[in-house]
């Protein structure tokens, strides 16, 4: 869950959350895991479809730290 969107969400305004949810299918069967916005926002994704390819680069955010 995004820190902006906490309180909207009925939850502490100062705490990180993560969910964790049946995706619909059997793994192996689907989407095992799904990239959550938390992991996303550190790097800089490239999706190449017409490859099947995903590059991923740093980005200013990569090694922050959070701190409240």
């Amino acid at each position: 869950v995004p820190m902006d969107q906490n309180t909207a969400w009925g939850l502490s305004a100062n705490k990180q959350y993560g969910v964790v949810s049946y995706l619909g299918t059997n793994s192996g069967e689907g989407l095992d895991f799904i990239l959550g916005q938390k992991f996303m926002e550190m790097y800089y994704a490239v999706f190449d479809t017409d490859n099947s390819r995903v590059g991923f680069a740093y980005t200013e955010h990569t090694f922050s730290t959070y701190s409240p």
